[in-house]
């Protein structure tokens, strides 16, 4: 969840299900016992967010463009506004202010 709400704050949508988010969790807390280096765990969950996820940079271009397919710039338009306000929330939370 810390790192969803991370890549929120930061424009950045996650797209992995809670089941892989899960997965990916169990293997990095088991890579030590399971032989594997810390820069081989780190690897792979740099990896699935690669792959699992949009930037509000990408989705913004995609909409920009001249022509994309009317129902991924719907889908785009309200993933866009969602992601707004999702990170603006985070943003604006008071936890998230210096004193």
């Amino acid at each position: 969840m810390a790192l969803d709400l991370f890549l929120s704050a930061n424009g950045v949508y996650l797209m992995t299900s809670n089941e892989d988010s899960y997965l990916l969790a169990k293997r990095t807390a088991e890579a030590n016992a399971a032989g594997r280096s810390a820069v081989e765990a780190l690897r792979e969950i740099n990896e699935k967010i690669e792959e699992e996820s949009l930037s509000l940079e990408w989705m913004d271009g995609q909409l920009k463009s001249p022509s994309p397919r009317p129902d991924l710039r719907e889908v785009l338009t309200n993933l866009t506004r969602l992601m707004k306000e999702k990170m603006q929330l985070i943003r604006d939370h008071p936890l998230n202010k210096s004193n």
